[in-house]
């Protein structure tokens, strides 16, 4: 057997170093990984991690616009957890219980590995909004526990500059709001309630990059509806954007750029704009059900056959029989203005939720934005299904740029040979370019894309034709079989966010999607 030595990447770029030019082989290409589907299989903690790291940048960005150091023990503790949380295992080996005919699964060693995975990541939040909240708190020079509230800091953690309105509470802004530890706390677990009564708009406040700002109470303008945005029937309207939508069945089918006409939407597809789509296994084999095993059409291997996964043989189904689910109509159908925009409320019923997924889509007033969520209670299913949301957008000829891992690389063009093109896990932004311009997506929560339709398993070698400008968010999966948690039930919010821009440029790509990943930040100050 050839020998192995395990060696530290600087071990091994020094023995290159010492190679000559001529026998090492170059290649350059984004070698996307398949394992990423992973973070579909932990939606919630996925969004843990990626709030985590967020709040980690925000701190780090903070600490340096007002010269104040980090505490190094949360700090530390905070990237290790953050570290140990992106580690792709979440689970015990055989998660979902597929192997043999029994279905049956040791519940102590799956919970027991599973919890542990998923403490790295609420751990690593907790850690990451500590530091962030204590150097918020030292930015504003509050002392520990004090009565006193009198003014509020705000602070733009990202790369592009920003213009918007700000939810407070009203506690805060009258000055009645006591900054003691706990009520400081409470601030990062109260974002929801900003939304509801006992909080105000202010503003708009205009923010440079990385832009620290305080305000005196007395200097907080409250802010009433925004000017240029409106509602109409099927329609609502900011000063970018406008959205046009059947106003029964609430599906959009236009959303127009206000200063030139262009339309941003293809209004052929049979998809809707930011639509909910469940995928499951339409047609099981019949070896499927002796082997007792529902993901064997997706994935064709038995526990008696494993072997040939070991011998690298290729055991996908790569004409497996899907099926895909979206709701006939809105359950309700809603909008409203406010000082941040115009929003579009749905409601819809689909299999594998319980109760309505709830849909609200802004058109943000002070910037050229649009802001996608979605809130909902995802049943506890262990047969194997994924829930996606389509983007149909209307790109002629479109050439996808995704951000890895902070490298723009073209979709398809820009990877290696052999690696993923089924999907693809996105870094802070995903870009359409064509001769229209282009279109950038920010993906704070949820990073994994499909292109030019459902892939998953397909095996695609190439993009050749594939239309890239339909692309399908990919938040939630359970296929895989080893490794990835079988069923994620319980609540989760979801956002995306998007913009038009004049062409492709990575830095602008960047610049937004640095804003959607970490967004402005406030603290109530003493001083």
């Amino acid at each position: 057997m050839p020998f192995l030595r395990l060696v530290t990447p600087e071990q091994l770029f020094e023995r290159v170093r010492t190679l000559p030019d001529a026998v090492v082989p170059v290649h350059r290409g984004d070698w996307t990984d398949y394992w990423c589907s992973g973070c579909g299989s932990l939606a919630l903690e996925t969004l843990m991690m990626r709030n985590g790291a967020s709040a980690w940048r925000a701190a780090r960005a903070l600490s340096v616009a007002s010269n104040m150091p980090l505490n190094p023990d949360i700090e530390r503790d905070a990237l290790r957890h953050l570290l140990l949380a992106h580690e792709h295992t979440v689970t015990a080996f055989c998660s979902t219980a597929a192997f043999g005919p029994s279905r049956q699964m040791e519940p102590l060693p799956v919970s027991q590995q599973w919890l542990q995975k998923a403490a790295y990541c609420a751990s690593a939040l907790s850690y990451a909004e500590m530091l962030r909240r204590d150097a918020l708190d030292a930015a504003a020079a509050n002392s520990v526990q004090t009565r006193d509230c009198k003014g509020l800091l705000v602070f733009n953690p990202s790369d592009l500059p920003r213009r918007l309105c700000l939810r407070v509470p009203t506690d805060i802004l009258s000055g009645n709001y006591p900054l003691m530890a706990g009520t400081k706390h409470r601030l990062d677990v109260i974002k929801d309630l900003n939304r509801a009564g006992g909080a105000e708009w202010i503003g708009p406040i205009e923010l440079p990059p990385k832009g620290l700002v305080r305000y005196r109470l007395s200097e907080c303008r409250r802010a009433g509806v925004a000017d240029g945005v409106t509602i109409g029937d099927g329609s609502i309207r900011s000063p970018c954007f406008e959205l046009s939508f059947d106003a029964g069945t609430g599906r959009i089918f236009s959303l127009k750029k206000c200063d030139n006409g262009r339309e941003c939407l293809d209004a052929a597809s049979e998809s809707d704009f930011f639509g909910p789509v469940r995928e499951t296994v339409a047609l099981r084999s019949e070896k499927s059900k002796t082997a007792g095993d529902p993901r064997y059409d997706l994935f064709q291997v038995t526990e008696q056959e494993f072997q040939r996964v070991h011998d690298d043989e290729d055991c996908w189904n790569r004409a497996w029989p899907a099926r895909h689910e979206r709701p006939l109509r809105a359950e309700r159908v809603e909008t409203h203005v406010d000082a941040e925009g115009a929003h579009l409320i749905r409601s819809f019923r689909l299999a594998g939720i319980n109760g309505e997924l709830q849909q609200i889509i802004s058109l943000i007033a002070y910037e050229s934005r649009v802001r996608c969520e979605a809130y909902f209670n995802k049943t506890d299913v262990a047969e194997p299904e994924s829930l996606y949301f389509s983007f149909p957008f209307l790109m002629p000829q479109a050439q996808m740029h995704y951000d890895s891992g902070g490298v723009a690389v073209a979709y398809d063009r820009g990877q290696l040979p052999g690696v993923c093109r089924d999907w693809v896990a996105v870094g802070d932004w995903l870009a359409l370019s064509g001769k229209e311009g282009c279109l950038v997506m920010g993906c704070p929560d949820a990073p994994m894309f499909q292109v030019g339709g459902f892939n998953y398993g397909r095996g695609l070698k190439s993009a050749t034709g594939l239309n890239q400008a339909c692309l399908v968010a990919w938040p939630m999966n359970n296929y895989w079989n080893t490794n990835f948690r079988a069923s994620q039930p319980g609540f989760i919010r979801l956002r995306y966010e998007m913009t038009v821009m004049h062409r492709v440029d990575p830095v602008a790509c960047a610049q937004f999607g640095s804003s959607c990943n970490t967004p402005v930040i406030w603290h109530p100050s003493a001083a």
